[in-house]
């Protein structure tokens, strides 16, 4: 009777450790698909709080510059944290391994091929750039003239229109699946896209 008694409260200590492990399994699963920051479901209101809580990213990302004459193409990975932002030119092959970086009010221009680094002290601040995302977000916060935000089944797109003739006016597309920014797409006042950001691969506030 006491080895069945024994043998009772081992059977209890193994399923409420079962249970206690599931529980855990289950819980760890959901943050990390809350992680995946599925925004499908959120109001407006909801995405635009999202977006201004982007505080750092890195990424990889394809970007095409137009001009009247030219089109070039950059593949760059850019990093942004609070107080510090740099990229990186990773193609075309003729100016790879060039990296700017921003930091404590001091720009820093390196060839890391070619292992040169020029360093310039007191710069004005760089990081409002129209090439970095954090630069749209501030814009999109604080832009007076006219901004928009619609949804539809695969994205957020954001809207900023402008009185600047050069960038009159930016889109930024979030996908509603993955809550990860697409792509950046500035027009001029003309409706001429003269830079689109493809993002390859993006990682937030991590």
């Amino acid at each position: 009777m006491k080895l069945n008694k024994k043998i009772l409260i081992v059977v209890i200590i193994i399923i409420i450790f079962i249970i206690f492990f599931i529980a855990f399994f289950i819980k760890n699963n959901y943050k990390k698909i809350n992680i995946g920051n599925n925004i499908s479901n959120k109001t407006l209101d909801e995405c635009e709080e999202y977006i201004y809580n982007i505080r750092s990213y890195e990424a990889t990302a394809q970007i095409t510059v137009k001009s009247n004459k030219n089109e070039n193409k950059y593949l760059v990975k850019q990093i942004y944290t609070d107080g510090m932002c740099s990229q990186e030119i990773l193609e075309p092959e003729n100016v790879k391994g060039v990296k700017i970086t921003y930091e404590s009010n001091k720009l820093t221009v390196e060839n890391t091929r070619l292992q040169l680094t020029k360093i310039y002290k007191d710069y004005p601040y760089i990081c409002e750039n129209i090439l970095f995302l954090n630069d749209f977000i501030s814009q999109y916060k604080e832009n007076n003239t006219y901004t928009n935000l619609e949804k539809n089944e695969e994205n957020i797109i954001f809207t900023i229109k402008t009185d600047n003739k050069y960038r009159a006016d930016e889109e930024l597309y979030i996908n509603t699946s993955t809550g990860l920014p697409e792509k950046l797409i500035v027009q001029d006042n003309n409706q001429k896209v003269i830079i689109y950001i493809l993002y390859n691969e993006i990682k937030l506030n991590n």
